[in-house]
């Protein structure tokens, strides 16, 4: 049997390999044990193995006694706000499944569970379900499965008023985006009906692409590989663009008249400046070690305090609910809004399309475009990834003698330049590479010591 890992975001890996039916009917089956809910709210993305998997979980949570309710193609943090909708409403302990390997290529399956109410698990309940999913002293249980309670259309127009109640009622009502064209790259992925849905609602005359559920999810598209999106947005001259990843939890932007892409620490930085003009000054901004520098200093200007998490959404929220602060997030796109999607007094998780309506309320309310809005200069700063041999351990490789000696090496010599990260994914077997450049001078130090870190990995993972 073999055994389940969870990573930084829910267990993932090749479908049939290392994520098969009798892994999600285990995961289901130990989610029912662990976790402690009545009924499972189930999502899942548009890869083709999705079905065969809910079956499983569905099976494995049944086996415990528990309901399990499909909403079909949704993306992963609707699956969050159902389960805290429902808690709320029914009276009944809701928790959450997504079936979803996120930005992940097609062949990849991914299985993450949220707690009751939608909360992401912590560390030590990730550990507990991990365990649970592997204790081979369980016994598989088949009974009926418990038949849907909710049919999956009433989910999703769930989740598209949810949407829509992130936005303040006064634009709501006049639909704040009529005359705006807004192109929308879905990824072929589970936002490919609520997005460009939820802005026409909003008065937006919205282009599409790669919005097909049965094609191939990321490829080229979506907020990993964003160049069509720009070169769409450029030709068809809109306000603003969208892309967006395989389960929509990160966002990726483009506002076409500042010639600006909009990243995560931008969508921070808008919702920092639109809160303090507001008068609603934040008490402090979470970002991790991966954002660019020029957002620290935009904060030290701004006299806001600032903490810095390890890279992982989850770390993110962690450090928003100790300090009790409303914004967070990555660069990569997953953005955190505490005045926006607390729920319960507890933050559920990144929802692009929540930091697509973020970021075009501010333009509408600041009557600025997003772009002109964000315009803090930012740094050197180059990431990259190395993918890694079939079979071959990152650690092991970023373990050995000559690696761990010329790496420290790297960073020593920089670091009057900037700051060098190096480390193994959590999600994919890719080794990543981050040089955080500390003026506008470190462009060449930074693209160097990048280009010298990747050859070394590269040859010695060869």
């Amino acid at each position: 049997m073999t055994n389940v890992e969870f990573g930084t975001d829910g267990a993932r890996g090749p479908y049939g390999s290392e994520i098969t039916a009798h892994t999600a009917y285990r995961i289901g089956a130990a989610a029912a044990r662990v976790i402690g809910a009545s009924d499972f709210v189930l999502v899942q993305d548009t890869r083709p193995f999705n079905d065969e998997l809910a079956e499983a979980v569905t099976a494995g949570l049944a086996s415990e006694g528990v309901y399990a309710h499909n909403g079909g193609v949704l993306t992963t943090p609707a699956g969050a706000v159902l389960a805290d909708e429902l808690t709320r409403e029914s009276g009944k302990f809701f928790a959450a499944i997504s079936l979803s390997a996120s930005h992940n290529p097609q062949e990849d399956a991914g299985i993450k569970v949220f707690g009751v109410g939608g909360v992401k698990l912590d560390d030590a309940e990730t550990r507990q379900l991990e365990a649970a999913a592997n204790d081979t002293r369980s016994r598989v249980r088949v009974t009926g499965a418990p038949t849907k309670v909710v049919p999956m259309e009433a989910l999703y127009q769930r989740y598209i008023g949810y949407l829509l109640g992130t936005v303040e009622p006064d634009l709501r009502e006049h639909r704040f985006l009529s005359g705006r064209s807004i192109v929308v790259d879905a990824a072929n992925g589970a936002a490919y009906r609520s997005a460009p849905h939820v802005l026409e609602l909003l008065g937006a005359t919205v282009e599409t692409m790669h919005v097909d559920p049965n094609a191939e999810i990321n490829k080229d598209s979506g907020a990993t590989h964003i160049d069509p999106m720009l070169a769409r947005a450029r030709q068809v001259a809109a306000y603003y663009a969208v892309a967006l990843d395989g389960d929509a939890d990160r966002h990726i932007g483009y506002d076409v008249k500042s010639d600006r892409v909009i990243d995560g620490d931008d969508a921070l930085a808008i919702a920092a400046l639109l809160m303090m003009r507001n008068g609603q000054r934040p008490k402090g901004v979470v970002f991790t070690g991966y954002s660019n520098l020029g957002l620290q200093y935009l904060m030290e200007g701004l006299g806001l305090p600032y903490h810095e998490t390890a890279n992982g959404d989850r770390y993110v929220l962690e450090a928003m609910r100790t300090h009790d602060l409303p914004l967070g997030g990555e660069y990569t796109g997953h953005t955190l809004y505490g005045n926006v999607a607390k729920r319960n007094g507890t933050v559920l998780t990144g929802d692009g399309t929540v930091t697509a309506l973020q970021n075009l309320q501010a333009a509408a309310k600041l009557e600025r475009s997003p772009g002109q809005i964000s315009s803090w200069p930012k740094l050197p700063h180059v990431l990259i990834s190395i993918d890694l041999p079939k079979g071959v351990n990152a650690k092991e490789i970023m373990g050995r003698e000559h690696v761990v000696t010329r790496l420290g090496e790297l960073a020593s010599g920089y670091k009057s330049e900037g700051i060098l990260l190096i480390r193994a994914s959590g999600t994919q077997p890719v080794i990543r590479i981050l040089a955080r450049g500390k003026n506008q001078n470190s462009q060449d130090s930074t693209d160097n010591v990048v280009g010298e870190v990747a050859a070394l990995l590269s040859e010695t993972a060869a």
